[in-house]
């Protein structure tokens, strides 16, 4: 099949779509940027030029669903807390829920 041709911000968002589709159904692990740019229907080197890795794809897609393109994903010194992974997941949970609240708003 031959690949479109598609501006920038077309291509991009085109991959972010088929990438959110790639991992919701098979996982991070499962997800294989091949088929995300095949479901893209771009050439697998476009790809690797707007997402140089696929976790960098991923923090791009969840960055997108939950709509933090331009903030942090968690707070300023938080790798450095002395917390249990349990903790940890609540600081970032309430971290999220108010950058919610605040788009929002």
């Amino acid at each position: 099949m031959k690949k479109a041709v598609y501006s920038k911000q077309e291509a991009k968002i085109r991959i972010l779509l088929a990438a959110k589709e790639e991992f919701a159904g098979k996982g991070f692990s499962g997800a294989r940027m091949e088929s995300i740019a095949k479901r893209a229907n771009i050439n697998k080197a476009m790809l690797h030029y707007y997402y140089s890795s696929k976790k960098n794809l991923y923090l791009s897609v969840l960055r997108a669903i939950f709509g933090i393109e331009d903030q942090k994903p968690v707070p300023d010194g938080f790798l450095k807390l002395d917390l249990t992974p349990s903790q940890k997941l609540y600081v970032v949970i309430i971290y999220m829920v108010n950058l919610h609240l605040k788009v929002v708003d």
